[in-house]
């Protein structure tokens, strides 16, 4: 029997919500799009993977919708820099002229995390390293001790917009194996 090889089955990893209350600003959707970031990391590195493109889906209180995609320089799995490159993403396309009803947050374009990569020499992927060990830490004591144990500070100025927990507290459908 060949291997399995995940990479294969597993297109994209995301979560998305409807919001308690409309989302009237961007420091609203900025929060919320905080905990996606964090929950689509936690599923990434989960599964071994870095992702390089970053997707979002937007739906306005009318529930018209649009989606987005960018994609990065190079793969990451940092919570940071999947929640920086979709609130760019957020800023260049949104333009306020409706309240906003769901957030979805997705990434995709996945490589193993410890395939070979090409290094910059501007880049410091010594912190790179110790911001992933960090993630994964965090990780760990979310799997111990609960999803609520270690939260970002910015995340408590509005629990009941950011008090959710994607990852536990959302379906997640299995992949199905034929």
């Amino acid at each position: 029997m060949a291997e399995f090889d995940a990479l294969a089955v597993i297109k994209s990893i995301g979560n998305s919500t409807t919001t308690p209350r409309d989302l009237d600003d961007d420091e609203d959707v900025k929060l919320v799009l905080m905990v996606l970031a964090g929950s689509v990391a936690a599923r990434i590195r989960e599964q071994g993977f870095v992702g390089r493109t970053v997707c979002i889906y937007v739906r306005g209180k009318s529930l018209i919708s649009f989606s987005r995609q960018t994609k990065l320089e190079k793969s990451t799995c940092l919570e940071s820099e999947i929640f920086k490159a979709a609130f760019e993403l957020f800023q260049k396309h949104y333009r306020w002229t409706e309240p906003i009803r769901s957030l979805g947050l997705s990434v995709t374009d996945f490589s193993h995390d410890d395939a070979p990569i090409q290094f910059d020499l501007f880049d410091d992927y010594q912190k790179q390293a110790e911001q992933v060990a960090l993630e994964r830490a965090v990780d760990d004591l979310r799997r111990r001790f609960g999803s609520y144990c270690v939260r970002r500070a910015s995340l408590l100025k509005d629990p009941k917009l950011t008090g959710f927990d994607p990852k536990q507290d959302h379906t997640i459908h299995p992949v199905g194996y034929f």
